[in-house]
Formats: structure tokens, C-alpha cells, sequence
């Protein structure tokens, strides 16, 4: 839905005359918001290669640079930091698709083996 309605509503919404402050200010916007959306439909697909890769990463760069400006009262995220190394995870574990939700998998199984006997601050062997 972020991908494809969410951008169509945005132009759909926003067209207008880039002639004053609002409509520069709307175009703006409307750049930043379109980074995000191709380097999240880049990041979802189910294969990925090198120019796949660097587009993901020319996106998120320039979302990042352009953020500032755009949107004066942002502050940088852990989130944004993530999202350059996901650069790095797309060539290292190929397309995000077949690894994203792992971290929580393996806490799953962490909690999956844990004894219990719903009793608290008891140990069993």
C-alpha cells in the first residue's frame, strides 16, 4: 500500500503550481517521500543484484541528505543508521525477503527452550 496507493494519492493531492513557497515547499516533500518509497520497494523485491543494491543505497543517501532541509525539525535515528547497513545485508545475505523477520525467529526459539512451571525466581535443572 505504501508503495503504490500512498505515492498516486501524494501527486494526485499535491499537483499544483510550484510558483510559490507552499507548492516548492510540497515538491519537496513529495522528493523526499518518493526516496523513501523506491528504496523501500527496492529493498522488498524477491532477488536483488549489484544495481539493485546501489540504487537502494543512492535513495537512502540522498533521503538522508535531503532530510535536513526539508524537514528542519528532524533528528537522525537509529533507524537511519540501519538502513545504510541494510546495503551491506542485501550483498551479504541476499534479498531481504528471505531473512527479515530472523532476529525474532531466534528469540522465539530462545523462549521456546526455556523450562517453566509458571513459578518465579525458581530454576529448574
Amino acid at each position: 500500500m505504501a508503495t503504490i496507493y500512498f505515492p498516486i494519492a501524494l501527486i494526485l493531492g499535491w499537483q499544483g503550481n510550484e510558483e510559490d513557497a507552499e507548492g516548492r515547499s510540497r515538491r519537496k516533500l513529495l522528493d523526499l517521500t518518493m526516496c523513501v518509497v523506491q528504496a523501500t520497494w527496492l529493498l522488498c523485491r524477491r532477488s536483488t543484484c549489484k544495481e539493485r543494491r546501489e540504487s537502494y543505497l543512492k535513495y537512502v543517501c540522498t533521503y538522508l541528505q535531503n532530510l535536513p532541509s526539508v524537514a528542519g525539525q528532524s533528528t537522525f535515528k537509529p533507524n537511519h543508521h540501519f538502513a545504510l547497513h541494510l546495503y551491506e545485508f542485501l550483498g551479504l545475505w541476499g534479498p531481504v525477503y528471505g531473512w527479515w523477520c530472523f532476529p525474532f525467529e531466534r528469540i522465539n526459539g530462545t523462549l521456546q527452550r526455556i523450562s517453566t512451571n509458571n513459578k518465579y525466581g525458581e530454576c529448574l535443572p
